[in-house]
This record gives structure tokens, C-alpha cells and sequence, in this order.
């Protein structure tokens, strides 16, 4: 789980700031594997850096992030509100629960951590 200070925009004229990995470093989690990857951003992706110039796959041009995690069977959790409060745990298990929604993909998570 990264931290990364997300705000949201305080006005409708206002556009988010999303703070991301960069594609390589995306690339260099999933290979470890990680279990997941979890950000308090809005997005994993950012769009306005735009596509990634070499990718072969449309996809991975598209959203090279979603797709280094995606493409390896990583869920990805953005969003995540509290997470400044796992600071300085030691133990914690972070648990992202799915939502029973009939055909859902991509759905929204009941998110949680148990801190011990």
C-alpha cells in the first residue's frame, strides 16, 4: 500500500493530481509478485501522462500501470481512505473484501486492516 497525500480537487474546475509509479517501477512489483497493490490516489494511472510510446499492446499503452498489475492476476485497490494510519505499524494485514455485485468487475471494496 503507497501513501501518497491524494486530495481531491476542491472545485469542479479543479483536475486531481494523481501521484503514480512509473511504469517500469509497476512492472518491477508485479515481477516480484506483490499480492496486491494498493494506493490512497485516485488512480493507479495517470492520464494525463498519456500513452506509453513502445508498448505493443494497446492495453498496456493505454494503462501501462492497471495492466503490469492486471495482466499478472494482482488486484489493484485505489482509493483507499485512512491509509496515513498504518504508518509505522509493524504488523498489519490489509484485507480488500469484494462487494456481492451480480457481474461486477472492477467493483468497489469493503477495504480493511488488521493491525497486531
Amino acid at each position: 500500500i503507497i501513501l501518497t497525500g491524494y486530495l481531491a480537487p476542491q472545485s469542479d474546475n479543479e483536475l486531481p493530481e494523481v501521484v503514480t509509479l512509473t511504469p517500469d517501477a509497476a512492472r518491477f512489483l508485479a515481477a516480484i509478485p506483490v499480492g496486491a497493490f494498493g494506493t490512497d490516489s485516485i488512480s493507479v494511472h495517470n492520464a494525463a501522462a498519456g500513452p506509453e510510446q513502445g508498448a505493443g499492446d494497446p492495453v498496456a499503452a493505454a494503462v501501462p500501470i492497471h495492466h503490469a498489475f492486471l495482466s499478472r492476476g494482482i488486484p489493484v485497490y485505489e482509493q483507499l481512505k485512512g491509509v496515513e494510519r498504518l504508518l509505522g505499524k509493524d504488523r498489519a494485514l490489509f484485507v480488500g473484501q469484494p462487494l456481492n455485485i451480480a457481474g461486477g468487475d472492477g467493483m468497489m471494496v469493503r477495504p480493511f486492516a488488521f493491525v497486531y
